[in-house]
């Protein structure tokens, strides 16, 4: 996402040996995020993959009314991004014209942001 990164902290030492991962945290926006570098060569090269699916709230909001069978309003917090841990889950509201709702849990796939709706309850 389009956060910018005001601070970035990783272990003082980290060899220089192919194969070598080091967890750094990044902070973007509001958000400590969590990046995992690896050594992936001889040559000075480093890889840098988030650990985590930073999704924004809106996407997922989208998803959910998408996939409803009748037309809803969407609510899933108020944090304008879902930070999440792939197999991590978070709940969506969902309100019907009537006044009903559901909630509809979602688990993260990968951290790429890729989600799917695991269950769907009544809401309160």
């Amino acid at each position: 996402p389009d956060l910018p990164v005001t601070r970035v902290r990783c272990p003082r030492t980290v060899q220089a040996t192919v194969g070598r991962t080091a967890r750094c945290t990044v902070r973007a926006g509001a958000y400590d995020l969590q990046m995992q570098v690896t050594v992936p060569d001889r040559r000075g090269n480093v890889g840098i993959a988030s650990t985590q699916a930073v999704i924004p709230k809106a996407a997922v909001e989208t998803f959910v009314r998408e996939n409803a069978t009748l037309p809803v309003t969407v609510d899933c917090g108020p944090e304008p991004y879902v930070v999440r841990l792939p197999n991590e889950t978070f709940v969506c509201t969902a309100r019907f014209e009537d006044g009903t709702g559901q909630q509809a849990t979602l688990t993260v796939v990968d951290a790429a942001g890729y989600v799917t709706i695991t269950s769907v309850a009544s809401a309160p």
